[in-house]
């Protein structure tokens, strides 16, 4: 199965950002920041891009706890909601590094993602967290849709509509595999099941900024998340990111290279931080509301 790799780090907020409480530009990029990913200071080339989003999942995670994530997304510049259904595989910490994403990508063709998929697309996520500094441990599998509500969103808003309704949207849309996943191990139509008795997580407010570094597109992207788990209060969670595309097809070139040299120079700006995936952290901290009442 074809997959690129999705290179990424998290960056000091309060290296990189305007503090909560400037009058002006609270919470915006620095010049320095700008300046090192080579982000127009006026955005008229690429202007920033705002969203809001939400996980679905059930109260006890029953998604979650079978490596599936659903995403709900408005961006500011469309009608429509973004939703990704995403299945992640671990790759072994130990042995050649090839071979151990080979032996992910054989777990996904156990599952039925196949060489010849055109709907789902696998990506290896390399972040930056101690266990990602000298190797991958994520690949994914991901299916994107975007849709309209019945009357559609407002462009320019970013406001999600009741989880109510991104959880019927999901029962229509669930794709296929995600419906029928593993019967002889969850039982005939689990992805229904658990979308039916869904919540939603969130939402979370993000802004993506448009770069570049080393000639590869950039995104640095500025989440408003909770501080800890139970509290309402926000802080600032900044990640920079890009897709890197291997020169042979299905991914054969291993870019521990790009990698590190990412790694390396937001070391040496100082704005290097430790960090789980974002994903995690929303799933970890935020409540499920407005799951149906079991009946």
């Amino acid at each position: 199965m074809p997959y690129n790799f999705e290179i990424k780090v998290l960056l000091d907020p309060s290296k990189v950002l305007y503090p909560d409480d400037h009058p002006t530009t609270a919470n915006n990029p620095l010049p320095d920041l700008l300046a090192a990913f080579n982000i127009n200071p006026d955005y008229t080339a690429a202007p920033p891009k705002k969203f809001s989003l939400r996980y679905l999942d059930t109260s006890s995670q029953s998604l979650r706890s079978h490596h599936w994530t659903i995403r709900a997304r408005k961006p500011n510049t469309d009608t429509r909601i973004e939703f990704t259904w995403k299945m992640r595989y671990d790759i072994s910490p130990t042995g050649p590094v090839q071979e151990a994403i080979n032996d992910a990508l054989d777990l996904a063709r156990n599952d039925r993602f196949d060489a010849d998929e055109t709907d789902w697309k696998a990506q290896v996520e390399w972040g930056a967290s101690p266990e990602d500094l000298t190797r991958p441990t994520t690949l994914s599998v991901s299916n994107d849709k975007k849709k309209d509500t019945i009357p559609p969103l407002p462009k320019g808003d970013t406001t999600l509509p009741p989880v109510s309704v991104l959880r019927q949207i999901a029962l229509a849309e669930n794709p296929g595999k995600f419906k029928k996943w593993r019967p002889e191990e969850v039982g005939a139509g689990w992805g229904q099941t658990m979308v039916t008795a869904s919540g939603g997580y969130g939402p979370v407010d993000l802004t993506r900024y448009f770069g570049t570094w080393e000639g590869y597109e950039v995104f640095v992207e500025v989440w408003r998340v909770r501080r800890e788990k139970g509290s309402m209060e926000l802080e600032n969670l900044v990640e920079a990111s890009f897709k890197f595309n291997p020169p042979n097809a299905g991914g054969i070139v291993y870019p521990q290279e790009v990698h590190d040299g990412l790694v390396e120079y937001v070391k040496r700006l100082g704005w290097y931080v430790e960090g789980g995936a974002k994903t995690e952290l929303v799933l970890d901290w935020y409540p499920c509301d407005d799951a149906p009442s079991p009946s």
